[in-house]
């Protein structure tokens, strides 16, 4: 993922026993990913053209998150 000139790599692990199985982010062993943004609304609509990533509404206090298609949660901030 490359955003603003700085490039992020995400991992997905699988293997054939992999259970498919979307905490909750309160329950332990999940991660939360946060980055800091210029531009919230550039960021946003960013997030939103890119395939298999579900983008949630911005927070009126200044951030959104987005989550990838393996359910990682990442956190968009200004």
């Amino acid at each position: 993922m490359q955003y603003g000139g700085r490039k992020i790599e995400l991992v997905q692990w699988s293997t054939p026993d992999q259970q498919n199985v979307h905490l909750k982010p309160s329950d332990i062993g999940v991660a939360h990913l946060a980055i800091t943004v210029t531009n919230i609304e550039e960021a946003l609509k960013y997030f939103a053209e890119q395939p298999d990533v579900k983008v949630r509404e911005l927070s009126p206090l200044g951030f959104f998150y987005i989550t990838t298609s393996w359910g990682m949660e990442i956190q968009i901030m200004e």
